[in-house]
């Protein structure tokens, strides 16, 4: 096979590597099709008095008017510290 031609397959499985997985994911302002509504199954029908439980707490963020950005293994923000 040519050089070109590897270049060419790396590039394609490359491009294609990258689809595949962006897709995956629900980027994008308020969910698939930008709707705010999102298909999720086996949600609770209603809140417990007490309301719901915290699952994780963090400090030392800084300060800002971001909103959090959440994927499948993170949860990304912005702030500043100090000044």
């Amino acid at each position: 096979m040519r050089k070109s031609g590897r270049i060419s397959l790396l590039l394609t499985s490359c491009l294609t590597l990258v689809a595949f997985v962006s897709s995956a994911q629900e980027y994008g302002w308020r969910g698939p099709g930008r709707t705010g509504i999102y298909n999720e199954k086996g949600l609770m029908k209603q809140w417990p008095s007490s309301g719901p439980g915290l699952i994780w707490d963090v400090t030392g963020l800084g300060k800002g008017y971001s909103s959090p950005t959440v994927t499948e293994d993170a949860i990304y923000t912005t702030g500043t510290r100090d000044e």
